[in-house]
């Protein structure tokens, strides 16, 4: 039972209001007491600062309100350091029905800063509690404060020690087992040369290679054949396709470049070359390429095969097969993405069992489909050195197992211990640790660098130099002209490293790094971790080249819907500008139709008032004015007139000359009141005139003559190109004779526009022209002359008109 309000005061406050239920008031009191205890810190924190804008520190409130004590509407209210509010309440026990309860703890509110309790300032507000009688029978039968072995058994035997001590020495025997079958798992791999790949499986896109012993006769009938291949349209030297060394396959699903080679005698994998080639097997990365394995169950030659990548080498997309052929056009998007792919698949074969490349070139470097280029031909270099120093292998046509155009890739300090391993045939003279590896393919990887970024060779042997003796070609001599690992006839003529061409528009730290990857002390080149740092902040490639390519042309979706919103509000300006044109030509009722595609047909009006103005003397003052003059007149003039119609329920039809037609009425009917906007219209126009001066004439002024007429008439719109809506009939035509048998200054019109003035807006004066106008064809008329309005009777028959509908609308 808690004592969180006085219970006087909860009594007093549902009494007072309607005896309401005690769970809807426990809602108000609570929400009640909310809204005071913030007031109140608010208004004690404002006291204390005398800070108007106190109420937005809301920490300051907080630490205010820890540990406080206030009187509340309902009680006393105590907040603890988490500004927690605390209530004291009593626990008690039914024993038995006769008894009742019984309290046997009381829990009351204490400043003691007890364990686990939060203070703040040294202070606290927590609850303690009390048993009421500690020798009371129920509180012996409580369970004790700690159980006979503590919580966690430590206060018994140490069985569960020993259990623990067991479960690790377990677990621990388990690991080392799980490695050793690992291991032996491992080693069982090896022995089963997954690599290994039968012969009989690969099968040749040129179907003419059958391998084997018809090799020699094969190549040569297919060269004789064709004496100057063609690749890409373009025309290769004979000696360069007999040094091509690749094929291109299948095994299984997986098509494959195949690099042929010759066999002197079986070849025989020790244990550290068949770990090589597992490793090689199982390094899978997005930037290295699949390495698909080795045939060798051949007599004469075996096979090297790496997964075929769809958009061929670097060099194909970089440099190509002519100096006319080279794509110079391939942005920085795509070089950042070829760069920093490289550099990605080298820095893995660095942290990888494989340690590093060995023969990197931009010829190994492949370009899937995707645009993304993977590294391949790695580790197996020094496999092939090993093959080829211990006789057991040679190239496919003799030639070096390292090709003169690819020897400026390796570092020279590479190149001198290749050289001299070959030269005393031995191969522990080719045996370099994993730094000078690594440092070996950093020089690499700055004349790939060098390549991509100029878009040509860093070095290429002049065509006049002979490097090496070619054999003829019927492969005679083969033996006698064979070369090792590498020409080194053809070092000599290397330079140390490329030289940069002047003027070229490439970024600052790209040269200096590739200065840093031709250093001549291979220890003082950077790792590829750091050449990876540098590339990456140079080039600025976020994301693979596909990501760029999709955010180009999210980019340019982005930009084509900017476009289009821009176009589309261009063209609804236009077509709004268009409309308003529409409308000054036609009346608004009827450009809607016509916009709508709908046809408008001619109209029968039985009543409508038509005005017709004229300016007097217009034909002597054209001939005593300039064009422009007259043209700048009748602007001002008609400008004015427009602005009057446009405060009235009327429709200017036509404007011929200094002629002026308006009707009212038409297309949307107003009963009688197209009499009166006409006249007012009339009216206005006149009063202009009377202040207005001829522009090139100062002092001079306008006179016209105005008649109206009312009665029935017909509406059409007129043409295609540039419709106009049209009004005829009998009531047109007297309305024009009015004008023309009108006075200057003065406004014509026809007993029937008078007579519905007379009725119904008697505000307009008129007097009774005293002789009548005669109309050809239509007989004689009485006419009558428009005055004056009088604002005051118009007001006053506004006024009663309105009254008339209000009451109406009530009735």
């Amino acid at each position: 039972m808690n004592d969180y309000y006085d219970a006087s005061y909860v009594q007093q406050y549902i009494l007072s209001h309607g005896n309401m239920a005690a769970d809807k008031a426990l809602v108000y009191i609570q929400f009640y007491e909310s809204i005071f205890l913030y007031n109140t810190f608010l208004r004690n924190a404002y006291n204390s600062t005398n800070n108007p804008q106190i109420y937005q520190n809301s920490t300051f409130l907080m630490n205010s309100m820890r540990n406080q004590k206030i009187s509340g509407p309902f009680g006393q209210i105590f907040l603890d350091g988490n500004n927690q509010r605390l209530g004291a309440f009593r626990t008690s026990v039914i024993l038995t029905e006769k008894n009742g309860s019984i309290g046997f703890i009381n829990i009351t509110i204490s400043g003691t800063c007890g364990i686990g309790v939060k203070s703040f300032e040294k202070k606290c507000t927590t609850l303690t509690a009390d048993l009421i009688n500690p020798n009371m029978d129920y509180v012996k039968t409580l369970p004790p404060d700690i159980p006979s072995c503590g919580f966690h058994g430590e206060l018994c035997d140490q069985k569960g020690t020993i259990i623990i001590v067991v479960a690790v020495m377990g677990a621990v025997s388990i690991a080392i087992t799980i490695f050793l079958c690992a291991r032996k798992m491992k080693s069982g791999e090896s022995a089963s040369m997954p690599w290994a790949i039968a012969s009989a499986t690969v099968r040749f896109i040129d179907e003419s290679f059958k391998g084997s012993t018809e090799f020699q006769s094969i190549s040569i009938h297919s060269l004789k054949e064709n004496p100057i291949p063609q690749i890409n349209g373009s025309k290769l030297d004979i000696n360069e396709v007999k040094h091509q060394k690749r094929l291109f396959g299948a095994v299984d699903q997986l098509e494959v470049v195949i690099e042929v080679f010759q066999l002197r005698e079986k070849l025989v994998f020790d244990k550290t070359d068949m770990q090589m080639l597992f490793k090689i097997k199982n390094t899978v990365h997005d930037n290295t390429n699949i390495f698909a394995g080795v045939s060798m169950d051949m007599s004469h030659e075996f096979f090297l095969m790496w997964k075929h990548c769809v958009r061929g080498t670097l060099g194909d997309v970089i440099l190509g097969n002519k100096e006319g052929d080279r794509t110079a056009m391939i942005g920085q998007n795509f070089t950042g993405a070829y760069v920093r792919d490289i550099i990605k698949g080298l820095d893995f074969l660095h942290s990888s069992p494989i340690k590093y490349h060995g023969g990197l070139t931009i010829n190994n470097c492949l370009i899937d489909s995707h645009w993304i280029v993977k590294l391949s031909g790695f580790g197996i270099n020094r496999l092939l050195y090993k093959w080829k120093i211990s006789g057991m292998v040679s190239s496919r046509d003799g030639g070096p197992i390292i090709p003169d155009s690819e020897l400026h890739y390796f570092a020279p300090n590479l190149r001198t211990k290749i050289a001299k391993a070959a030269s005393l045939n031995k191969m522990s003279e080719i045996d370099i640790t994993v730094e000078e590896g690594q440092a070996s393919d950093i020089f690499s990887f700055g004349i790939v660098l060098y390549e991509i970024l100029f878009k040509k060779k860093a070095h290429e042997f002049p065509e006049s130099t002979v490097i090496r003796p070619v054999y003829d070609e019927g492969m005679e001599g083969l033996e006698d002209i064979e070369i090792g690992i590498l020409n080194e006839a053809a070092l000599p003529l290397l330079p140390t490293y490329p030289t940069i061409p002047e003027g070229t528009e490439v970024h600052p730290d790209l040269i200096s790094l590739m200065h840093k990857c031709f250093h001549g002390v291979w220890q003082n080149r950077p790792d590829a971790n750091m050449v990876r740092k540098i590339t990456d902040a140079t080039l600025k490639m976020p994301g693979s080249l596909v990501d760029q390519m999709i955010k180009n042309m999210e980019q340019y979706n982005n930009n084509l819907e900017n476009l289009v919103k821009q176009r589309t509000g261009q063209l609804e300006e236009a077509q709004k500008k268009s409309e308003e044109i529409l409308t000054e030509l036609l009346p608004k009722t009827v450009a809607d139709e016509l916009k709508l595609g709908r046809t408008v047909p001619p109209k029968n009006y039985k009543m409508a008032t038509v005005m017709y103005s004229d300016i007097v003397g217009f034909t002597s003052l054209c001939s005593e004015s300039q064009p422009m003059e007259v043209v700048t007149l009748l602007s001002g003039l008609f400008q004015a007139f427009d602005s009057i119609i446009g405060q009235h329920q009327a429709y200017k039809v036509e404007t011929i000359g200094d002629a002026y037609m308006v009707a009212s009425g038409v297309p949307e009917k107003i009963e009688k009141k197209h009499v009166k906007e006409i006249a007012m219209i009339a009216l206005k126009q006149r009063d202009f005139l009377f202040g207005y001066t001829i522009p090139h004439r100062p002092g001079q002024h306008l006179h016209c003559r105005w008649g109206f007429n009312t009665g029935p008439v017909f509406t059409g719109v007129v043409g295609i190109t540039a419709p106009r809506y049209c009004v005829f009939g009998k009531t047109v035509t007297i309305a024009a004779k009015m004008e023309n048998s009108g006075i200057q200054d003065k406004i014509q019109m026809t007993v029937y526009s008078q007579k519905i003035l007379a009725d119904c807006f008697p505000e307009f004066q008129y007097t009774k022209r005293d002789k009548q106008i005669s109309v050809n064809g239509f007989g004689t008329y009485l006419t009558y002359w428009l005055e004056s309005y009088e604002e005051l009777l118009g007001s006053v028959r506004d006024l009663t008109a309105n009254n008339n509908t209000i009451n109406n609308n009530d009735s």
